[in-house]
């Protein structure tokens, strides 16, 4: 009688980055967060028809795991669920429809960090001594605390904390630190601070100094200092006056003083000479305090090999000063860092539990493959003239062509880090294409920096680094002069190495792109666009491709190519896309407004007018779009620009600073509101915008 397989099943519930993990007989089979499948950016769990306290589970993440491997949720042995802050074992035995609900299991807490801890012991082969977890929150043991951050040691193959700092409503984790200058900075992403902004914006601050540390390290653990970060925020224009602390509630439960500070904050643009400094100030304190905390706890312990997760473990700047610490022998940082990866290691624990031993992990290509059929049928609904091709002969002088490719092939990856599989690819050497990547193609700020992918065996011929890291990582510093298109500012690469085992297609469109250009080098970003998660299925592929200005899409083994494609058929295929999508509209509005391609803005504007999608507007969102017309206009039609500016000045909402858009009024030559205007505009500046907002409508 053969032996049946053993399957645990790990869910991230947590309110950001849901996501499913399936390890089948000690192995991870598949993994997918559940953004990847609804569409939306870190897929946040709230729902307005239910509770508020209510996260809803990853259900079409599980679905997609179970029915890849080909089995139904009662063929699974265990399924253990963890979700930051709370617990969430009731809601997941409301929503799973798992006859034996007994084989649903939450771990004891605290636990959150620990589910970090173990999704990386279990990728390093269990090879770490020890794992560092360190994030925004973990698990509230009460309503005044919670984890901060945990060192485990592993002790035969079991993860046991040796240390564990718990923060409060006063002392503010690292994670939160980060994420709040990421706040006063404008970034964010699907709703949540960009902190991967922050990181990238503090190379062009380097050199800046700022006396003061927002972290002390003591016997009694980390502790954040209040005082010095009202100093820095006031020193660099962020807080209009100065904030006591007993300007703050004295306690709040469940929550930290950042909440009412943010009250008082005057959020700048990243354009800002400002902002380059504060985030080189932020990223300099947490690589201080995170590099004091290991040498005052791994000083003495000699070489040892560590493991990391948790959401700052994404900071490659970071990473790289962690692998370079002498006594560091080796360092595994996970690559799904944050909350996503949780369900990799709640499914490990829950194998351990089943029984299993011998764990190996082979690949962070954890998603299903689409067989040709599947792909051949979206090409066919999308009407796209494609041709059958050698995928990788044609990316490789595509991409040398100076063409942007966009490659949809295999199993898509598991976290954050596209590497190779749901990727756009061009050329290293030009700073042209980088910039057109960055702007027309991806829809994002121009100062971010665009990594590479380089075959391994070269990689000590373009980066002074020799090391490999096949995930995206680690950080090294650019020899050769001519990759202009993946040099940083500070002349660093966030780099992907890459061979033939890992990655074959991969391999050998670099490996056949250097015979047209010498390069074994070339840009590798995710395959995403407007904001939108990373493409998983072959539909989400198409319909990315034709939304941006990407020039060739390689799928399976099929080339799209849009020379061979009127323009007139693109514009009719983004109605289509866009029509019914009021998220994709706005993003992709809001973003050719801030770029002043206000012709473009016009044709995606005109979509929203006069489509049905119009009248699911909210309060805000309405505002927004009479905004968009104000701006479109003001550039295009100057009585259009009248007509919506009317509209604006007209609705007298509360949320909305009108102060710009009466100035604008002058410009035409009407009544002179400027000295009503500078009235409120000091005011603003003395008090902080949402304070101006509650004394001026409570």
């Amino acid at each position: 009688m053969m032996k049946k397989n053993l399957y645990s099943l790990g869910i991230n519930n947590s309110n950001h980055d849901r996501s499913a993990a399936l390890f089948k007989d000690g192995k991870l089979v598949y993994a997918i967060a559940e953004e990847r499948l609804d569409r939306r950016k870190h897929s946040e769990g709230f729902y307005a028809n239910n509770s508020r306290g209510v996260v809803v589970p990853p259900l079409k993440a599980i679905n997609y795991v179970l029915k890849a491997e080909g089995i139904s949720i009662d063929d699974l042995d265990i399924v253990v669920a963890g979700k930051s802050i709370n617990s969430c074992k009731q809601i997941i035995r409301d929503y799973l429809p798992i006859k034996d609900k007994s084989k649903i299991y939450e771990l004891q807490f605290p636990f959150h960090h620990y589910a970090h801890a173990a999704s990386s012991f279990y990728f390093c082969n269990e090879k770490a001594d020890y794992v560092l977890v360190a994030d925004e929150q973990g698990h509230w043991i009460d309503d005044y605390h919670y984890e901060m951050l945990t060192l485990f040691e592993n002790r035969d193959n079991n993860l046991v904390a040796v240390d564990k700092i718990f923060g409060d409503y006063d002392n503010i984790s690292i994670g939160m630190f980060y994420d709040f200058i990421s706040f006063c900075l404008g970034f964010s992403d699907g709703g949540l601070p960009a902190a991967g902004k922050t990181m990238g914006l503090s190379a062009y601050g380097k050199g800046t100094i700022y006396e003061r540390r927002f972290f002390s390290l003591t016997d009694n653990g980390i502790i954040f200092n209040f005082d010095n970060l009202i100093d820095f925020l006031q020193v660099y224009g962020i807080l209009a006056r100065r904030i006591n602390r007993k300007d703050l509630p004295v306690k709040v439960g469940n929550t930290t003083f950042l909440v009412e500070l943010a009250k008082y904050v005057n959020p700048i643009s990243w354009k800002d000479e400002r902002a380059a400094m504060i985030a080189y100030v932020a990223q300099k304190e947490i690589e201080l305090i995170i590099d004091e905390y290991l040498a005052r706890k791994l000083g003495n312990k000699g070489n040892v090999k560590l493991a990391s997760a948790g959401g700052i473990f994404l900071n490659t700047n970071l990473n790289d000063i962690i692998r370079n610490k002498e006594n560091i022998e080796a360092y595994f940082p996970f690559p799904a860092a944050t909350d996503d990866g949780c369900a990799v290691g709640l499914a490990y624990v829950g194998a351990k539990l089943l029984g299993e031993k011998n764990f190996f992990s082979t690949s962070i290509y954890l998603g299903r493959e689409y067989n040709n059929k599947e792909i051949l049928d979206a090409l066919n609904n999308s009407s796209l003239p494609f041709k059958e091709e050698e995928t990788s002969r044609e990316v490789a002088k595509n991409i040398a062509d100076g063409k942007i490719v966009c490659l949809f092939n295999g199993a898509a990856e598991f976290g954050p880090r596209a590497l190779g599989n749901r990727s756009i690819l061009a050329k290293p050497d030009s700073i042209t294409i980088r910039d057109r990547v960055n702007r027309i193609v991806k829809h994002r700020e121009m100062f971010r920096p665009l990594a590479p992918v380089v075959q391994e065996e070269f990689v000590s011929e373009y980066f002074y680094n020799r090391e490999t890291s096949p995930y995206m990582m680690f950080v090294s510093t650019v020899k050769d002069k001519r990759l202009v298109g993946i040099t940083h500012t500070d002349g660093t690469a966030r780099i992907q190495t890459i061979n033939k085992k890992q990655n074959e297609m991969l391999y050998t469109i670099l490996q056949k792109y250097s015979e047209y250009s010498g390069f074994h080098i070339c840009i590798n970003t995710s395959f995403n666009v407007n904001n939108e998660p990373i493409v998983e299925s072959p539909t989400d592929a198409i319909k990315n491709f034709v939304i941006s200005d990407a020039d060739i899409l390689a799928i399976g083994n099929y080339i799209v190519d849009k020379r061979d494609i009127e323009q007139e058929f693109i514009l009719n295929k983004r109605e289509e896309y866009f029509k019914s999508d009021k998220e994709a509209l706005l993003k992709i509005i809001r973003w050719k407004c801030l770029n002043y391609e206000h012709r473009e803005a016009e044709f995606y504007f005109n979509i929203l007018s006069k489509n049905a999608v119009f009248n699911e507007l909210t309060e805000d969102e309405y505002m927004e779009y009479l905004s968009f017309g104000v701006s479109i206009y003001s550039d295009l039609d100057s009585n259009m620009c009248r007509e919506y500016l009317d509209k604006l000045l007209g609705q007298c909402y509360p949320k909305y600073n009108y102060s710009d858009y009466y100035c604008l009024k002058n410009e035409f030559g009407e009544e002179d509101y400027s000295k009503e205007v500078l009235k409120h505009m000091r005011e603003i500046e003395r008090i902080g915008y949402i304070k101006y907002l509650e004394k001026r409508y409570e």
